[in-house]
């Protein structure tokens, strides 16, 4: 619009000029020493405009040698520039399809003609390590460093996640201490820690971090107790495992309290104690659970506890059953407990009761002993004949559900798949 009106004004003066000079071509005269010239001011313009367009070509041309070279540097890296776009391009389309070689030979030779070199060293580092090339993984990772220092922690956690790919857990172990040395509040370095330490692993490490998990809001909080509590859980399973009881008081010491309530954690927390011969120290602790919370598998670990205070165990069991009368693990846990008191009479109607409300094998076994002591065999054997039953059923729904993972021996044949006896011989 600005040169549309300036040519409109350049063409006004010039009509103007023109009309002027038709009534009037006026008169130059210049002198120089001996030199004079004469002209008419019309010519005199004329020749005024002509050197006036002279000289500003020369201006141009002037100017143009000047630049050139940088123009000539300028369209060369946008050339290259494009041809880096290009590639780019052309390689990660390849990685995703797949192509992981042709993909790296894409980025990697056009990743110094990119104004963002990083992008192409990171991508090729991937396709390196997809291809089990580390040297090359890492040699790419390297060159990142170099062209973006600014880029380290960025660069570092692509190599944490490639080392973590790849099965290199100790090396990313290192990557990520390092890291967190210098970026200890970055959440993504938090949050590859937490995995890592699962992966190794190093559930005493993980328990270490939860706090900085839970200040820095790495997780949402349901997450984050999941999390504290499967670390817990393992520690308490590798000092089971170990025998350690020492270490295990010291894990349930260091628990959170709302952990402590967890069904999970406490059982298994107090099979090791039981196990361990120190179920006495768990009565009160079990059975405050039970009070706040019921469930079935810690009131049967209520009754397997050995040692004093039956007497008091039993009578706090009695009073659940106000609440809880129809269920049989109860029932078991107060047939138990009466057999440890010698209360035959009611060990007998707790542990019939037991096998009426429910398919529990050991009822039918605790009571079967119990009826052998007093004489009455036929009965004993139906219980203990119930009892194989239930049991062997158990049994193969385990191994169904994949829960069995030592060799199987022969199979048990189910009663009805026993051959009849009925008139057979003697060879």
């Amino acid at each position: 619009m600005k040169r549309i009106i300036g040519l409109a004004l350049v063409l006004l003066l010039g009509v103007a000029v023109a009309l002027g000079l038709r009534y009037d071509r006026g008169y130059v005269l210049i002198g120089y020493g001996h030199w004079t010239v004469e002209t008419t001011l019309t010519v005199f313009l004329l020749a005024l405009i002509l050197l006036f367009a002279l000289l500003y070509a020369l201006a141009r041309l002037w100017h143009a040698l000047r630049v050139s070279p940088r123009l000539m540097a300028r369209h060369r890296e946008r050339a290259k520039e494009k041809r880096a776009e290009k590639a780019l391009e052309q390689g990660l389309v390849a990685e995703v399809e797949g192509d992981f070689r042709r993909a790296e030979r894409a980025l990697a030779a056009r990743a110094d003609d990119s104004p963002t070199p990083v992008v192409f060293y990171l991508a090729a580092a991937w396709a390196a390590q997809e291809q089990g090339a580390t040297d090359r993984r890492d040699d790419y990772l390297r060159r990142a460093l170099a062209r973006a220092p600014k880029a380290a922690v960025a660069i570092r956690l692509v190599q944490a996640r490639l080392q973590m790919a790849g099965g290199e857990l100790e090396a990313a172990l290192a990557t990520l201490d390092e890291l967190r040395r210098k970026a200890p509040k970055n959440p993504q370095v938090l949050r590859l820690l937490a995995e890592l330490y699962q992966r190794l692993p190093d559930w005493n490490a993980l328990v270490h971090l939860i706090p900085e998990l839970r200040r820095r809001k790495v997780f949402p909080e349901d997450r984050l107790v999941d999390l504290e509590a499967r670390a817990y859980g393992e520690l308490v399973r590798e000092c089971t495992e170990r025998g350690d009881l020492d270490r295990l008081h010291a894990v349930w010491a260091g628990m959170p309290r709302p952990l402590r309530y967890r069904e999970d954690l406490l059982a298994r927390y107090t099979s090791a104690l039981i196990e361990g011969g120190e179920g006495m120290a768990v009565a009160a602790l079990l059975g405050d659970a039970l009070e706040r919370r019921w469930s079935a598998r810690l009131v049967y670990l209520y009754g397997l506890i050995d040692g004093h205070g039956v007497q008091e165990r039993l009578r706090r069991a009695e009073g659940w059953r106000k609440a809880h009368e129809h269920d049989p693990v109860l029932l078991l846990t107060l047939g138990r407990l009466c057999l440890a008191l010698e209360l035959w009479g009611k060990a007998r109607a707790y542990l019939e009761a037991a096998c009426e409300r429910g398919r529990l094998p050991e009822a039918h076994c605790l009571l079967a002993r119990l009826l052998e002591r007093a004489g009455e065999e036929a009965v004993a054997h139906r219980h203990w004949r119930e009892g194989l039953e239930l049991a062997v059923e158990e049994e193969r729904r385990r191994w169904l559900r994949g829960e069995v993972t030592a060799q199987p021996g022969l199979p048990i044949p189910r009663p009805d798949q026993l051959p009849s006896v009925a008139g057979s011989k003697e060879s």
